[in-house]
């Protein structure tokens, strides 16, 4: 009777051990399935974004003298840019919002240093509900001015020296990227701006002013 009750513990222990096994695979598979549908979560909600570019920027116009526009003899420099945007999620394959743009020429310390800024409105387009490919459209306004540097990377234009010169106009931007599951998002973007003319203490210096910057970009945006 004693090795009958045995054997029968034996089983039952025995069927308790292999089954050990699965129940832990069943678990694990379960935790990870959570996991995953919290990684894949949809867009959804407001979100912000930021970002630090580089790229050249190029210049022309119809009348106008390169040396006192920009204070250079080029007409194409190089330099650095940030952004900040904010908007909402109408989809998770949609969003929109406001973008804010500026690119600078270095950091210059007392010397003339060319601005550009684009404020735009921002459509941006998933072909995923989380991460992936994406294509963005801006369009806004758009203002070149060149300014007193300072040389401090995070306040690089003096704030109590007016603008040597300025134009206003409007401006439009396109946009490629890749949205990681981090919220991480490189881009490349071009854009487009007309100013028309740019005038210095009441004389106009430029006409018929337009720019191109094509910027390689690193940020974040998300919730």
């Amino acid at each position: 009777m004693f090795c009958a009750q045995q054997l029968r513990g034996d089983s039952l222990g025995g069927r308790a051990i292999r089954g050990a096994p699965v129940l832990i695979a069943f678990l694990l598979s379960s935790c990870w399935a959570i996991a995953v549908a919290q990684d894949y979560e949809p867009r959804h909600g407001f979100w912000i974004g930021a970002g630090l570019g580089f790229g050249p920027a190029s210049f022309a116009c119809d009348s106008c003298d390169y040396r006192r526009a920009t204070a250079n003899n080029s007409s194409q420099l190089g330099g650095w840019a940030i952004s900040f945007g904010l908007g909402g999620t109408p989809s998770p394959r949609l969003r929109v919002g406001a973008e804010y743009s500026g690119w600078l020429h270095g950091l210059k310390k007392n010397d003339s240093l060319p601005q550009i800024e684009l404020i735009s409105l921002l459509v941006a387009m998933y072909a995923r509900d989380h991460g992936g490919p994406f294509l963005e459209l801006g369009v806004g306004f758009s203002n070149y001015s060149l300014e007193l540097g300072t040389g401090d990377p995070i306040e690089p234009i003096s704030k109590t020296t007016s603008s040597f010169l300025g134009g206003h106009g409007s401006g439009i931007k396109l946009g490629v990227g890749w949205e990681f599951q981090s919220g991480f998002t490189p881009r490349i973007t071009y854009s487009l701006g007309s100013e028309n003319t740019l005038d210095a203490s009441g004389r106009t210096i430029a006409r018929g002013w337009t720019h191109k910057v094509l910027l390689i970009e690193v940020g974040g945006r998300g919730p």
